[in-house]
């Protein structure tokens, strides 16, 4: 058994956004991606709960848009990679 651990520690900041189960809404997806980035300050957290894929909508295009939503994050002043974190979902 590996000792590291199986569990990360966010960095301190200010608030952690967590985004829930999508199951393929695409739509859903798109309308929540221009919010949180509308209201991202620095020092914010995302969390990605998983189960991105699901009957509903575009599976593929809900994994495009949590993708770019990452990297537009990224973009934004003293957001490092470390303060978004994607989760394993069932699916």
């Amino acid at each position: 058994m590996s000792s590291a651990a199986s569990i990360a520690r966010l960095r301190d900041g200010c608030r952690v956004w967590a985004l829930g189960a999508l199951m393929g809404d695409d739509r859903a997806l798109e309308g929540l991606a221009q919010v949180l980035v509308a209201r991202w300050q620095p020092g914010d957290r995302l969390v990605v709960l998983g189960n991105m894929l699901g009957a509903t909508g575009n599976p593929v295009r809900t994994l495009d848009l949590a993708l770019g939503l990452r990297r537009r994050l990224l973009a934004t002043p003293r957001t490092h990679a470390c303060d978004i974190v994607f989760l394993r979902g069932a699916q």
